[in-house]
């Protein structure tokens, strides 16, 4: 980030967190080096400090993708319940 600040701002989740007002369920891998995972909780409570309906998981031992089977159960099981609360159908 250092050394391409703009770039970095760019790609950056924070830099729109203040135009997001889905409510917004942030799934992290705790073993995530591409996204690591202060970023996550940087990003969520950036919304939440805004007023954004927001939930953080994290998972141990996954890196970037949730692989193992019991913590993709719950993923499924967490999404389906965000939307069941925050779906306007």
């Amino acid at each position: 980030p250092w050394e391409q600040p703009e770039r970095y701002r760019k790609h950056s989740p924070l830099t729109y967190a203040d135009k997001v007002k889905t409510p917004t369920l942030v799934i992290h891998a705790r073993e995530d080096r591409r996204c690591p995972f202060p970023m996550g909780q940087a990003y969520h409570q950036a919304l939440k400090s805004r007023g954004v309906p927001t939930g953080l998981v994290a998972y141990p031992d996954e890196g970037h993708g949730i692989k193992q089977p019991r913590h993709r159960e719950d993923v499924f099981r967490r999404v389906l319940e965000w939307f069941e609360k925050y779906d306007k159908k």
